[in-house]
């Protein structure tokens, strides 16, 4: 941990009350009127998304059908449209691909979860790459994000385990750390996690 963020972590620490920042409209913490809106429709259920400094946003598709790759698609924000820029692999001939958390690396690469696994590939609307795998062995892979030195963090969303991988740039996947899981009356039959 550099200086300065060492610097950030001992002043919240310090902070007796942190405050939340005042909105425009006076409202406190939340703003009085919200609005939503569509931004465009999917024909296939999605999940996870990222965006780029372009103004798009990256989505994956979810069960194209049982062996049947999921396309990845952008969507520009000023206009929006599903453009294919990919696609990730079915785990088999009959199974549907079931791709959770993407993030994109510097180099405008794409890394998308789907199974134990960490697909890579370079988002190209004119070939549309079948995406290639960049790590292995990452059960229940689920939320990605990259930090400062390039290396992906990886949580495991979907096995109840709390594992937390960093997977370094050559793909190697090295579990650091795992959350507690907590207990709740929700899912009972599935422990209570």
């Amino acid at each position: 941990m550099n200086f300065t963020r060492s610097l950030i972590v001992l002043s919240l620490f310090a902070s007796p009350v942190i405050a939340a920042p005042a909105l425009a409209d006076g409202g406190g913490p939340f703003p009085k009127a919200l609005a939503f809106s569509t931004l465009i429709t999917t024909p296939l259920q999605i999940e996870g998304m990222t965006g780029d400094n372009k103004g798009n946003l990256y989505v994956p598709s979810r069960n194209a059908g049982a062996g049947n790759p999921c396309p990845v698609w952008r969507v520009s924000v000023q206009r929006p449209a599903l453009v294919v820029v990919g696609f990730v692999p079915a785990p088999g001939a009959t199974a549907p691909c079931v791709p959770l958390g993407l993030a994109l690396d510097r180099a405008g690469r794409l890394y998308v979860t789907e199974g134990d696994r960490i697909y890579r590939l370079a988002p190209d609307a004119a070939t549309q790459p079948l995406a290639g795998v960049f790590a292995s062995g990452v059960p229940g892979a689920n939320g990605v994000a990259f930090d400062p030195d390039g290396n992906l963090w990886v949580s495991d969303g979907t096995t109840g385990q709390g594992r937390v991988w960093r997977i370094d740039a050559s793909g190697t996947p090295t579990e650091m750390f795992r959350i507690q899981p907590i207990a709740n009356e929700v899912n009972l039959d599935a422990g209570g996690v």
